[in-house]
This record gives structure tokens, C-alpha cells and sequence, in this order.
């Protein structure tokens, strides 16, 4: 999928799908499980890195990784084993839920976990 303009990204063009090869060759061995599209039109995507941990990535509109978000465009939370599915709520807050679906995390627009869900952005179990 390409969304957005043809934008020369990591030397490939080709908008988001590029951000994703870029986001790949970035960050070894990693994988993305799951997508979902922000009101604003962000892509996060949600997956694992090897050695099993979670992977947050947000892509801009325009197809350009979106630096705002975690440490320049990525967060991998090595708490949790990797993530399979996400869900955005209202406030732009992402859910991502590892494999088995238990411990849920829940990071802030900007990408820092969420103090408010369970006291350090990391569930005991299912919410």
C-alpha cells in the first residue's frame, strides 16, 4: 500500500510502503503485525524486533517518518514481548496487546508510556 505522495525515503521511492522498507533496514529483524490510521492520517503500526520485543512505528501523511513520535519515530518497549494487534483511542493514545494478548500497554500520543494505565504503561493483565 502507498499512501500519500512518491517521496524519495532511505534512497527508495515509494510514500508509506518505503517508510516501511526504511523502517526495516533501520531497524533489524523487525516485523510489523498490525496497522491502524490516526483521524490525522498517521500510520502506526505495531510489531516486534528480535529478541522478542515490542515495535511502535509512526509514519507522517506524506509518507516520512513521523520523529515526533517515541525516539524519532519508533518505540520498542523490551518489557513486553512483541505486539500483535493496536487500537487508537479518542485522545490519540495507542493500545498494543503482545502475543497471547496479555499485559496490554498503553503510550501517549507523542509515544511514552501511559503512567495513568496500570501506573507504568503496562498492564497485569486484560482491561
Amino acid at each position: 500500500m502507498i499512501v500519500g505522495p512518491m517521496k524519495k525515503i532511505c534512497g527508495m521511492w515509494g510514500g508509506a510502503a518505503a517508510t516501511l522498507l526504511c523502517f526495516l533496514s533501520l531497524v533489524p529483524l523487525a516485523l510489523a503485525d498490525s496497522m491502524a490510521i490516526q483521524p490525522d492520517g498517521k500510520i502506526v503500526l505495531a510489531g516486534s524486533i528480535w529478541p522478542q520485543a515490542g515495535v511502535l512505528a509512526r509514519i507522517a501523511p506524506d509518507g516520512t517518518v513521523d520523529r515526533t513520535f517515541g525516539r524519532g519515530g519508533f518505540v520498542i518497549d523490551r518489557r513486553l514481548p512483541p505486539f500483535q494487534a493496536l487500537a487508537l483511542d479518542s485522545e490519540g493514545r495507542v493500545v498494543a496487546a503482545p502475543v497471547g494478548g496479555v499485559h496490554p500497554a498503553r503510550y501517549l500520543a507523542d509515544g511514552a508510556p501511559d503512567p495513568t494505565f496500570a501506573g507504568a504503561g503496562e498492564s497485569e493483565g486484560l482491561r
